[in-house]
């Protein structure tokens, strides 16, 4: 006949067993504790592996802007050459004050009133701060990459917005009367090759070149940031 854990407990209480008792009631507790124990480990590690889904959802969002980001830019880089090689020409024709060449300076000159507007109202970044969560996050050489993205959007914007307010407030202005918009002729010759004009030309092609170093340096970073997220991918 079974003896049941009850009534074992009261036999050795009556046997005056105190010490097997103790250590019986000791047993028990360890019992409980590793019950717990083995319970929260498997809880924590479903956690970890909903956290780890989570991630790699948030790497595929990653990849996806930034793919897109690329593009865009490549697209930003090809119309930037187009104009920039407009503007070597300009320089050179006022370096060697060329004004048999005036044809092609009325091209150049009418790129003072083009410019980009490449703009980012939402990142991934932007995204995962404000909402909080980055901390899903664990690839910290991701996060820099992310950061660094950022800055480099932040200062092409304000060179979009300098660039903006050069064409509208200065340049625009400066050759409404100067050059014929539909033909690109040059009304005024002798205007095109003073000082003022010559440095204002040389300004805006200043920012060309600069916006064009940061575009190629934003795809040199999300080059490797797709490349990190890659591996990710890999070791999931």
């Amino acid at each position: 006949m079974s003896i049941g854990l009850r009534d074992l407990k009261m036999d050795l209480i009556k046997g005056n067993n105190f010490g097997r008792y103790l250590i019986y009631v000791l047993g028990e507790i360890c019992l409980v504790v590793v019950g717990i124990m083995i319970a929260l480990q498997f809880n924590n590690i479903n956690l970890a592996e909903q956290d780890r889904e989570i991630e790699l959802q948030y790497y595929q969002t990653m990849k996806e802007q930034l793919t897109e980001d690329r593009a865009l830019l490549e697209e930003e880089i090809t119309e930037i050459m187009l104009r920039s090689q407009l503007y070597s020409t300009g320089k050179e024709i006022i370096k060697t004050d060329d004004r048999t060449r005036l044809d092609e300076f009325g091209q150049a000159i009418l790129t003072l009133i083009t410019y980009g507007d490449f703009r980012r109202t939402s990142t991934v970044y932007r995204s995962l701060i404000f909402s909080g969560e980055i901390k899903y996050i664990q690839n910290k050489e991701i996060i820099a990459y992310l950061q660094d993205i950022e800055r480099n959007y932040e200062i092409t914007e304000r060179l979009e917005d300098i660039q903006a307010q050069l064409v509208l407030s200065h340049s625009a202005p400066a050759i409404l009367e100067l050059i014929d918009f539909e033909s690109g002729e040059i009304l005024s010759p002798e205007s095109v090759f003073t000082q003022t004009f010559v440095n204002r030309f040389s300004a805006s092609a200043g920012i060309i070149d600069e916006k064009s170093g940061h575009f190629s340096e934003a795809i040199n970073i999300i080059d490797r940031a797709l490349k990190e997220i890659e591996i990710e991918f890999d070791a999931k």
